[in-house]
């Protein structure tokens, strides 16, 4: 017979949450806030429950950031693509429609690692002065943001990839910016590490 408690080990690093438009998976959650909340409301509980770690975005998301504002991702927590977009090379695709000015979409508190994630602007009017992830008095330590890509319909200085008051431990790897007024911005001076 097969020892099944091996599979229990370690439970927090294999529970994924799933974040979809269209209700297909079972258990999925309809906005990435949802799921964010999800896992702060058990971290907080008295009940041992395992606490996830890994946000699964699965094909193209739209994010009405008038109606739903901006995400902060808890702790530690890993946002990942899983490649069933219209931009394979780059995973799923976060749509952003209706952006309030200066709001952003992630806002990533410390250790996140935001991964293969194309985040296009619907229109180049669109104001992502608080990038689409970060914003503007947001204090981060070690954010990974990796393959990732970044883009507007055209050239404007409103849309922003990444914006960070300080950070201690940026990580880029294998990022794309298209048509980004600036890729990467940070307004604080406490910033170091790279």
């Amino acid at each position: 017979a097969a020892d099944y408690r091996r599979y229990v080990n370690n439970l927090d690093n294999k529970i994924e949450l799933v974040v979809e438009n269209e209700d297909i998976t079972a258990g999925s959650f309809a906005t990435i806030g949802a799921a964010a909340n999800w896992i702060d409301s058990i971290s907080s509980s008295t009940i041992n429950f395992p606490i996830p770690k890994i946000i699964r975005i699965r094909g193209n998301y739209i994010y009405d950031v008038s109606n739903l504002g901006s995400t902060t991702l808890p702790d530690g927590v890993t946002i990942i693509g899983d490649g069933d977009g219209d931009n394979s090379t780059y995973g799923s695709r976060i749509y952003v429609t209706n952006n309030t000015a200066g709001t952003s979409v992630l806002i990533p508190q410390d250790n996140c690692t935001i991964k293969n994630i194309a985040f296009e602007a619907a229109a180049s009017s669109t104001n992502m002065s608080n990038g689409f992830i970060g914003g503007a008095t947001i204090d981060v330590q070690n954010l990974r943001v990796e393959g990732c890509s970044f883009y507007a319909p055209a050239a404007t200085a409103n849309i922003l990839g990444i914006v960070v008051d300080d950070f201690y431990g940026l990580r880029i790897n294998d990022c794309k910016f298209t048509n980004m007024g600036t890729a990467i911005s940070n307004n604080g001076s406490g910033s170091g590490g790279a």
